[in-house]
């Protein structure tokens, strides 16, 4: 099986463990790393001031840090797509959280698809949207404007 090659082209800290990354192709992600900062090579960066420590490897264009982590950016697209899959499969509309583990083959295991995940300031949702730029108010004023478009319909 053959998995696309993708390069790391910039990337912003946007949160505590948590990048926006801007691929080849010009697309974006906003990555909080945290459910898979576990085992001897990525367990190390749970100390924040490691994990801010992230640089581009300048010969293979994926992400690196000081203690030899890297996350390959074909897997962090693995782990968007099988999201964005698992959100389609139970007809997810608007939002939801999906919880993801990603095997050592770097193979993405979805969890728990939540339709209706905690949406207060701190919860997580609203979290992942500010990694990804986008304001409390903002996040609940879409989710609101999509279900008023969709019963427009």
């Amino acid at each position: 099986m053959s998995h696309p090659i993708y390069r790391v082209r910039s990337f912003e800290i946007v949160a505590p463990y948590t990048l926006r990354v801007r691929f080849d192709d010009n697309t974006e992600q906003a990555i909080d790393f945290r459910p898979v900062l576990a085992g001897e090579l990525y367990r190390p960066l749970r100390n924040l001031e490691l994990f801010n420590q992230v640089r581009i490897d300048p010969e293979v264009e994926t992400l690196v840090w000081p203690n030899g982590a890297d996350f390959d950016p074909a897997t962090t697209r693995r782990i968007h797509d099988a999201v964005m899959g698992a959100f389609a499969a139970i007809g997810g509309r608007d939002y939801s959280r999906v919880d993801v583990i990603v095997r050592p083959s770097g193979e993405p295991v979805v969890l728990e698809v939540n339709s209706l995940p905690g949406m207060t300031e701190t919860s997580s949702l609203p979290k992942a949207a500010a990694a990804a730029g986008i304001t409390y108010p903002e996040l609940c004023q879409r989710i609101v404007d999509l279900a008023m478009a969709r019963m427009a319909k």
